[in-house]
């Protein structure tokens, strides 16, 4: 039977379940990139800082106005709230029309092409019913103010007259309704009864029409332009502030995804993803002795040597004995099932011990920070293709001097081989349920 991702001794995590997020690895491994990533933000929030220092000064100007009937005494402020916006609507849409903008630039005088004029002239509701804000930015205090007050001329002319030219047609309408009325009232005697009801409809007629006449609304400013006291454009600092935020965390997040991807050093992210490739299970030891990770393997081993099979130990030889590690206690305890711990070095001809026939364990280990990532990742995938469950155990970096003596030795105890490839072994003679 082909070895199961997860068996009774729960020594290996099934390689197809979605992976989770753990946000305290994740975390780390933000601490971790904090200081390059801080680096690259600086350097990009002093660049928008100087370039947006550079950039020329803008001032705005704002002005409130009030649009109102000719009819008297009745102004939008004395009406409801959806007269009132019926009011200043028109007045919203015309301060969008190219036409009205292109003729208040020019009434300015002020050298603005139509999509700039777009861009500096806004007109909005205000927040009293009735009232209208139009805001403007100039390259001057002087210059936004007086497109500002000509904004409110130009609106209020440009409104009124498309304004009359509907009341005109529809007064035209309406006095052609009125006269028909009224040649039906002269057609009837002054007993017809009739006659008082016709009379009564053409009166009302003519109260329509005086309506329609005074209905139009004219825009009227209720103070001077208030301008900026100080330029509202460019604020280099807080620019650069919010540049600074972003590219802090996109970089930090970026370094933290492609870290470990390019190299030969043995980095935990990059542990993880060899782990899960060749479906091993990853346990990070870094922790200390007695640390969860340490405790998981130790349990892990001597479980399955006191269920009497055999677990293999694959060291790199830069990598301290396994004296030294938390497999000591495994390899010194006698295991009453008769299972053994063997110890093969990975840059020796491992794959070729019968000891990898009888294993039901794996265990790789491989040092943070050691350059042998290449010998790990065909350990696993060696391990992977002869069907035996491994663990992929990480410990911490080694102190210089252990380096450079675990070097030495490797030197002396590696045979001389003819460059080729690394061997894969043989697919276990298993037998399928």
């Amino acid at each position: 039977m082909t070895h199961a991702s997860s068996d009774n001794t729960g020594s290996s995590v099934d390689p197809d379940a979605p992976s989770t997020l753990d946000l305290g690895r994740h975390f780390r491994d933000l601490r971790g990139v904090t200081l390059p990533a801080l680096l690259v933000a600086v350097v990009v929030a002093a660049i928008v800082f100087g370039v947006r220092a550079s950039a020329p000064a803008q001032w705005s100007a704002t002005v409130s106005a009030n649009a109102q009937t000719s009819t008297a005494a009745t102004t939008a402020a004395s009406t409801d709230s959806t007269s009132a916006a019926l009011l200043t609507a028109p007045y919203v849409a015309l301060g969008t029309d190219t036409g009205v903008l292109h003729d208040i630039v020019a009434a300015a005088r002020v050298p603005w092409s139509d999509a700039k004029a777009r861009s500096r002239i806004t007109v909005t509701d205000g927040q009293t019913p009735g009232l209208l804000v139009v805001q403007v930015v100039g390259d001057s205090a002087g210059q936004a103010a007086a497109v500002a007050r000509q904004a409110v001329v130009t609106l209020d002319s440009d409104g009124r007259a498309r304004a009359l030219q509907v009341i005109a047609a529809q007064s035209t309408q309406m006095q052609a309704d009125a006269a028909a009325l009224n040649d039906q009232v002269q057609s009837l005697s002054v007993r017809d009864p009739k006659r008082a009801l016709l009379q009564t409809q053409y009166q009302t007629e003519l109260d329509q029409i005086s309506q329609v006449r005074g209905s139009a609304a004219r825009l009227v400013a209720l103070s001077d332009p208030l301008a900026s006291g100080s330029p509202v454009s460019p604020q280099p600092l807080r620019d650069a502030a919010l540049a600074l935020l972003v590219v802090l965390i996109v970089t930090a997040e970026l370094l933290v995804a492609l870290r470990g991807r390019w190299g030969s050093a043995v980095s935990p992210a990059w542990a993880r993803r060899s782990a899960r490739k060749h479906r091993a299970e990853f346990v990070d030891c870094t922790d200390g002795p007695t640390g969860p990770g340490n405790v998981r393997v130790e349990t892990v081993v001597l479980s399955r040597l006191r269920s009497g099979a055999d677990a293999l130990l694959l060291r790199s030889s830069v990598t301290p004995d396994a004296s030294s590690s938390v497999l000591a206690h495994a390899a010194q305890t006698e295991s009453a099932g008769g299972g053994q711990l063997v110890e093969l070095s990975a840059n020796n001809f491992w794959w070729r011990s019968s000891a990898l026939e009888r294993a039901t364990l794996a265990v790789v280990v491989a040092r943070r920070g050691a350059d042998d990532r290449g010998a790990i990742e065909d350990q696993l995938a060696a391990l992977a293709l002869a069907d035996v469950p491994a663990l992929l155990m990480l410990i911490e970096k080694a102190p210089r001097a252990d380096v450079k003596r675990g070097t030495e030795q490797e030197s002396r105890e590696t045979p001389a081989e003819p460059d080729s490839p690394t061997p894969r072994p043989p697919a276990r003679n298993v037998s399928r349920d």
